[in-house]
């Protein structure tokens, strides 16, 4: 990866101001501890409550947490969540895949919605693939699992992700933290509070700014760097109190990512197909299916990307929010826009001899908007109501271009919009029928229209791929489709003990249908009808030895039906990237979580997943004329019986069991300062899924571990880490070859890491 002049001078002169702020006002350099678990406070339910008294499934990552792992993207916050995988996949490696209790929509289309929505500061991110992007300066992260249609509204099907950034501060305070580490890490976070007037008005800002080299190494170039990254983002929030009664936050962000695609390549071993250079791949040895041509160490790639021709992400986001409190409740109301464009570059063959080339840009636009009141209607009976909207515009752009005679077809261009508008109205009472005893229920009505445009234009080759020069279209095919859904919820929780709670809940939950972006025409792009769900869930929270140590536990049993399967295959020489409600499936397990905190220098985590996730019904010879395999189209699961019948089989990304320990401890060195050890061990079981004639994709057994060693001055306003990811080097091959011969990396782990981060709190 080229080194950006801009990026690295900034990095050394923020370096400076690093070195010579002054040392005057310090502030503590990690979050204070807990002492009582009680007061981790969460708002998985709209509100801010303990996390042992919320009858919901979440888990939380606080700002020391993710200081000790020294996390900075959605896959490092998911590591330790019971029955969640935290992936990044596709050609950027920037698209989190987001698979909790063997849930997941893993589909490359544009315009699909995630089965696990992100919500930032209350914001719903529209374009969901960006949310791998590199993450700064967070106050929480709550993984929520199990369906949240109430709350969190449509697509929280399998769960949620509620992340809060850090707010202004009436004080004058901030920190600089530089970090360097292997492949070529060189990054900068930084933020300053600067209040305005005496509790009342205050703003922060926050920056980041990181590059890399990347950690795979391209077999045609000798060895050059591929996957690195290049991120620079910077934040202003502010808040206003106007009066003990109301209050307004506001935050504006830019991001800005130039890093490289990450590896994909044609799988063919034929010569005549793709003219390999060497056997096709290689990413790793793995035996067995599908067979692996061992030639380069793992994470060499045959992969050619031309220069200057990088993935790119460029996103503004603005987010306000108001609090009104009034007799017995309070008013939130909540906007926010984004506009998103980014788009990227895929090489699968080498680029100088190109088997099919693609290019991908997406314009996103979005506004939204939520007000909500809670409020007591009398001691035993608890509202809360709102109303939410949501208006995005989608515009996508694809270009093909092979110089392989057999796909000549295939030099194209796709262009698509889509816009949507949601509307949605939400309600929650909950019953205190004693001190010990809670009734809750819930339901939430949407509405969706979704207007789609879509049109394929051949493209002559003399054009090549050249990124961003699409030719004009003058019509399009256009449809509209549209969804009303009511998804209720019950539940019921028991305080048998001051320190125990039991809870039980039935929710029905809906995931939006669409169109398929990556298509050739109306036709192949759908429509595709939503997703349902229903899930029954119990689960156990206990506290003892003086709120010191925290146990839940819970069961669940999830029922899907209608389920989005993605086919990608090629047509005549086209791309066709189909979507089809193809299967019903089971996902049931067990979920364990455990924090000790023997004493404010200790803390101990552990927790253990355990999942059974199989297709209750899938038949797999869907859509497209022929067959497959050469079967009769009339026998939708071919004319032998079970041979494409996929029923039984394991649901993509859903391992049988999951398991880690971490542990956090702090020891005081006197006029030395304190020293931090952290560690923490996951293991995920092997992957391996045949979904005929979907993907086969493989995954061996995980065993990760990560290491920080932090040392604090005396007034802990100087501190240094060391840290190491995946110390035990311990990953292997991870792909998925999907049909058309493409080998992808499934999961974005790279090899072992190493790096050593400075710091100043002023």
């Amino acid at each position: 990866m080229t080194t950006h002049t801009s990026s690295t001078s900034l990095f050394f002169l923020l370096s400076t101001i690093a070195l010579i702020a002054g040392p005057g006002l310090a502030q503590p350099a990690t979050t204070p501890a807990v002492k009582d678990l009680n007061d981790v406070v969460v708002t998985a339910r709209r509100r801010s409550e303990s996390i042992q008294s919320t009858p919901v499934a979440v888990s939380v990552v606080n700002a020391a947490l993710i200081d000790a792992r020294m996390a900075t993207t959605i896959v490092d916050f998911g590591k330790s969540v019971p029955n969640s995988r935290f992936d990044a996949v596709g050609p950027q490696g920037r698209a989190g895949m987001i698979a909790i209790r063997g849930i997941n929509y893993a589909s490359t289309n544009q315009a699909g919605d995630p089965s696990t929505p992100l919500y930032i500061d209350g914001i719903y991110q529209s374009l969901s693939k960006l949310n791998a992007v590199q993450m700064f300066d967070l106050e929480t992260v709550e993984i929520l699992r199990g369906p949240q249609p109430t709350l969190f509204g449509r697509n929280a099907f399998a769960g949620a992700v509620n992340i809060r950034t850090r707010k202004p501060q009436f004080s004058v305070g901030g920190y600089v933290e530089l970090k360097a580490a292997t492949f070529g890490r060189e990054e900068i976070r930084a933020a300053v509070d600067l209040p305005l007037s005496v509790d009342q008005a205050a703003l922060r800002l926050a920056l980041l700014n990181s590059r890399s080299d990347g950690h795979y190494k391209s077999i045609r170039d000798a060895g050059a760097p591929l996957g690195g990254d290049d991120h620079t983002a910077f934040r202003l929030s502010g808040v206003y109190v106007g009066s003990p009664s109301w209050n307004l936050n506001f935050k504006y962000e830019f991001i800005r990512d130039r890093g490289d695609p990450s590896p994909v390549q044609n799988a063919s071993t034929t010569p005549t197909q793709a003219t390999p250079q060497v056997p096709a791949q290689t990413l790793g040895n793995v035996a067995g299916e599908p067979p692996n041509f061992f030639v380069y160490p793992a994470y060499w790639t045959n992969v050619y990307i031309p220069d200057g021709q990088q993935s790119f992400i460029d996103q503004h986001s603005i987010a306000l929010t108001t609090e009104l409190s009034t007799e017995g409740g309070k008013v939130t109301w909540t906007s926010g826009y984004q506009n998103t464009d980014d788009g990227v570059i895929v090489d699968p063959a080498g680029g100088r001899i190109a088997y099919n080339n693609q290019y991908f840009q997406t314009s996103l636009g979005s506004i939204s908007h939520e007000i909500r009141y809670l409020g007591e209607l009398s001691p035993r009976w608890q509202m809360l109501v709102g109303v939410h909207y949501l208006d995005d515009d989608l515009d996508y752009g694809n270009i093909t271009y092979s110089q392989y005679t057999p796909l000549a077809g295939a030099n194209a261009q796709v262009r698509a919009l889509q816009r949507r508008r949601g509307t949605s109205v939400f309600g929650e009472i909950e019953f205190r029928a004693s001190d010990a005893v809670r009734f809750n229920v819930s339901g939430r009505y949407m509405h969706e229209d979704k207007d789609f445009a879509i049109r394929r234009t051949p493209r002559p080759p003399a054009l090549g791929i050249n990124p961003g020069v699409f030719l004009p279209v003058t019509s399009y095919e256009t449809a509209r489709i549209s969804w009303s859904d009511f998804s209720p919820a019950l539940s019921v929780d028991w305080q048998i003990h001051s320190n125990a709670m039991l809870y039980a809940a039935w929710t029905h939950g809906y995931k939006s249908g669409g169109f398929a972006v990556q298509a050739p025409s109306l036709l192949a792009a759908g429509p595709y009808e939503p997703e349902e769900v229903e899930t029954l869930e119990a689960g156990i929270k206990t506290q003892s030895f003086d709120g010191r140590l925290r146990f839940n536990a819970t069961v669940f049993r999830n029922h899907l039906t209608n389920l989005q399967r993605t086919v990608n295959r090629t047509e005549n020489g086209v791309l066709v990237n189909r979507v089809f409600n193809a299967a019903a499936a089971v996902t049931r397990g067990v979920e364990l979580e455990a924090e000790y905190r023997s004493s404010d220098a200790l803390i101990l985590r552990s927790s253990l997943g355990i999942l059974d996730a199989y297709y209750e019904s899938f038949c797999a010879n869907i859509g497209f004329s022929g067959g497959v395999s050469g079967l009769p189209a009339s026998q939708p699961c071919g004319n032998t019986p079970g041979n494409l019948d996929n029923s039984r089989l394991p649901l993509f990304n859903a391992p049988e069991w999951q398991a880690s320990m971490g542990a956090t401890w702090q020891k005081g060195l006197g006029e030395a300062g304190s020293l931090r050890l952290h560690a923490e061990l996951n293991y995920t079981s092997p992957l391996f899924t045949e979904d005929r004639p979907f993907p086969l994709t493989r995954r061996s057994d995980l065993t990760l571990l990560d290491l920080s060693l932090q040392w604090q001055s005396p007034a802990e306003s100087f501190y240094a880490t060391l840290y190491a990811h995946n110390a035990l080097d311990d990953v292997e091959t991870q792909q998925s070859i999907r049909s058309g011969n493409t080998l992808t990396v499934l999961a974005y782990l790279p090899p072992r890491r190493y790096g050593i981060a400075v710091g100043r709190k002023f």
